[in-house]
Parts: C-alpha cells; structure tokens; sequence
C-alpha cells in the first residue's frame, strides 16, 4: 500500500476547507468479504463516497465537492495539508445516525444513488461486528425504527434484476429475522460462481443467525 497525496474541497454546505486522504496503489491482500456485501481491505483504504464535514457536520458526496487548490503539505508530499499557515482538518465517515439525518428527499440524485447510500448506513450499522473483538451482539439495540425503515427501503429498491439483488434482499430479510424470505430470494440465485455463499447464507437462516457475517 502506498498513501497518495491529500486533496483539498470546499464543503458544499459551510464552504470550510476540508481534505481527504488518497491512495497511490493498494492490492486486496488480506481482504475480508462480508455477507452484505462490504469488503474490508486493510491494504486498500479508499476515501469515502460519502464524506461528513469537520466544520459544519453535515454529509456530502465527495466526488461532488469542489476542489480547492490553495493548500500545501506540511512536510512529505503525502503530509497533512496547511492553508494560509493552518491545518485542514479530515473528513470523516458519518455515522450510522449521521447517514440517516442526512437521507432527506434531495440527498439522492437517482435511485443508484439511493441505493448506494442505504447499504452505506447498513454498512455502518454492521461495522462493530467485524472488529477483531467485536462487543455483544445486541438485537435490541439494533432494531431500531430508522434501522427498520431504511432496510425497507432498500428492499422496495433492490428490483431483483440481477443475482446480486437477490443475494443483497436475502441478507436484508435474514438480517430482520425473515429467514423464509430470505430463502426464497436465495433459491433465485443461479450463477453458479455465487453459489457458494448462497450454501453459507442457507446454513445461517437454519441457524437462526441474524448476525453480519464473514464469508468462507
């Protein structure tokens, strides 16, 4: 893995200076895919798609941000970046509750859009079960109204036009507990290079298990 340089944008909210870090060359080494569908590669940090303000805290697209070009490395050309003599604090990955705050009708520019930013927030709502150690599993906790409501929405926006949808609508019914619905999205996958985690995704929804899970 080798870092790139960092990039500096104007917030398109509070029009502050924030920056990012890029990525020169990476390789998925050591990987690790997950049942819905995240790939976690430690040799391969990517900025996010969705980026949360240092400033003001709101939530943007980066790729829609403005690029500002009066900032200069600290030091190594990889280095923080400096603005008129001062630092230019990162974005950040919103959390789970900041993505939800920030689904309002204008959020999204069309429903990949949407799509893509409901399975961030699920995302973010699994991310404490794949650490090393990960804390209780705590259904309660997890089901929340938002939680809920978002998972429904990408179910009604997942068309099952690919095996992929299915795969994604099996995991959001497995998720909340619909392990029949689950398996009937399952048993419409027929790309044999995915029936491996189909076998894996039927022996959760045996289980019981509503867990977000690593893949064989």
């Amino acid at each position: 893995m080798l870092p790139g340089p960092q990039k500096a944008i104007y917030c398109p909210y509070c029009e502050q200076v924030l920056s990012y870090q890029t990525l020169s060359s990476g390789n998925t080494f050591g990987a690790t895919r997950w049942s819905d569908g995240k790939q976690v590669a430690p040799m391969m940090p990517l900025p996010p798609d969705i980026a949360k303000c240092a400033h003001c805290a709101q939530c943007f697209w980066l790729e829609t941000a403005e690029a500002c070009h009066d900032c200069e490395p600290t030091s190594h050309w990889t280095g923080p970046l400096i603005r008129k003599g001062i630092p230019v604090p990162l974005v950040s990955v919103p959390t789970e509750q900041d993505y939800y705050d920030a689904f309002c009708a204008d959020f999204f520019e069309d429903k990949d859009q949407e799509i893509r930013a409901r399975v961030l927030a699920w995302w973010r709502c699994n991310d404490p079960q794949r650490l090393p150690n990960p804390p209780p599993f705590d259904w309660k906790a997890r089901k929340t109204e938002l939680w809920r409501d978002n998972l429904l929405s990408l179910e009604y926006l997942l068309d099952e036009q690919t095996d992929e949808h299915y795969l994604m609508k099996a995991e959001i019914f497995r998720h909340q507990g619909y392990y029949d619905s689950a398996e009937s999205c399952l048993r419409a996958v027929k790309t044999p290079e995915l029936q491996g985690i189909v076998k894996q995704m039927k022996q959760w929804c045996a289980e019981g298990n509503t867990r977000v899970m690593p893949l064989l």
